[in-house]
């Protein structure tokens, strides 16, 4: 099995996300021929090694179990098989940042790029994380159609973990930042700089720097799941809510 780059052995079951290209392999040393056959109705041989474009795009119809049938030329037939989940992700997402093995949309185009001294560390509870630990450290992501939120007054949310492990440090800390310079806020974060509160922002058409406080400080060394959530006329920012 053969998606984006990455290559697998039948046996197994894999998640792809929708959109991937994908492809079936079946090249054993002595293999003589094979026949593939999957969902829908989907069948392919051939006599010879080689990858077999399943799709350009893959859909969510396309999940289930494949089956591989190799003849070799001695004889020996054997078969195996794997299940494929193919993950469609909410119409309304605009980007998913995994940050587990880079910077790349989970779902989309709106890849970043690790900046400074910034690196994907292990964590024991969450695995692979984004670890930012001195000033310059971050993720930059080009601006992008998709990334034009709340356009017009429109709703949307920016949801995420992190684990502060710094207390107050007396300046102002950038936790996420949508803009083009300091005052162009649509969409800002920081962390308070006398407490552990996150200060939250947005720009509007009446007031360039519209939000609040959280009520909550954070604690540290502790995952913190944080939403900005923009609704209609009011922002709001849940912890772990």
């Amino acid at each position: 099995l053969n998606g984006s780059g990455w290559r697998r052995m039948a046996g197994s079951t894999f998640t792809v996300k929708a959109g991937d290209k994908l492809y079936l392999s079946s090249n054993p040393n002595g293999m003589k021929s094979y026949v593939w056959n999957g969902p829908n109705g989907f069948t392919k041989n051939g006599n010879r090694n080689g990858d077999i474009l399943l799709a350009n795009e893959i859909q969510a119809s396309m999940s289930g179990e494949y089956e591989v049938t190799l003849t070799y030329s001695n004889g020996c037939v054997k078969k195996k098989s794997f299940t494929l989940n193919v993950l469609t992700p909410p119409s309304d997402f605009f980007a998913h940042w995994k940050l587990d093995d880079d910077a790349k949309d989970a779902i989309g185009d709106a890849h970043g790029q690790i900046k400074g001294g910034a690196q994907l560390v292990n964590d024991p509870i969450r695995g692979k994380v984004l670890s930012i630990s001195k000033n310059g450290d971050h993720v930059h992501v080009p601006a992008k159609p998709q990334m034009q939120v709340g356009v017009g007054g429109k709703d949307f949310s920016v949801a995420f973990w992190m684990k502060l492990t710094q207390d107050h440090t007396g300046k102002w800390r950038t936790v996420m930042h949508k803009g083009s310079g300091v005052w162009d806020r649509t969409f800002a974060m920081w962390m308070r700089p006398h407490d552990n509160r996150i200060h939250f922002r947005v720009g509007t058409t009446h007031n360039r720097n519209e939000g609040g406080n959280s009520n909550q400080e954070l604690k540290l060394d502790t995952w913190t799941h944080v939403a900005y959530v923009h609704k209609g006329k009011k922002l709001r920012l849940y912890i772990n809510g």
